[in-house]
C-alpha cells in the first residue's frame, strides 16, 4: 500500500485531525512522522458503514476519510503507531481541479498515430 510520510505542519488534513501536533515525534535523535495510508482521501465514504461517533465527525469535518498511522510512545518508551481516522473535504491535486483537463482518467481516449509515406 502507498504510504505518505508527513509532519503536521505540512499536512493537508491536519486541521481536522484529532491527533494534530503529534508529528514529528522526536525520540532522541530520531524524528518519526505520521504515515498517511493510500494517500489523502478523494472520495466520500458511505455513512452507512460508520458508527454514531464517526458519523458525527464526518458531518462536522467532511465526507472523506483518510487512514493515518500516528506515532506515539508506549509505557516502555517504544514507538508504536496508532490508527487514526481523519475526516476532511476531498483533497484533489491542482491538475484535477482544472476545467481544461478531464475529471477522470477514464475520459482520456488514446489517439492512434497514422504515418504516411512521403
Amino acid at each position: 500500500m502507498n504510504t505518505l510520510q508527513m509532519t503536521c505542519d505540512k499536512c493537508k488534513i491536519a486541521g481536522t485531525c484529532p491527533k494534530k501536533g503529534a508529528s514529528p515525534l522526536v525520540v532522541g535523535k530520531q524524528r518519526v512522522q505520521c504515515q498517511i495510508l493510500g494517500g489523502y482521501a478523494r472520495k466520500p465514504v458511505s455513512p452507512t458503514i460508520l458508527g454514531a461517533r464517526l458519523k458525527a465527525r464526518q458531518k462536522k469535518d467532511g465526507p472523506c476519510m483518510t487512514m493515518v498511522k500516528v506515532p506515539t510512545l508506549d509505557e516502555q518508551g517504544d514507538i508504536i503507531f496508532e490508527d487514526v481516522k481523519v475526516f476532511s473535504q476531498p483533497i484533489l491535486h491542482d491538475r484535477e481541479k482544472s476545467k481544461n483537463v478531464p475529471a477522470l482518467a477514464q475520459n482520456l481516449l488514446p489517439q492512434a498515430h497514422t504515418f504516411t509515406k512521403s
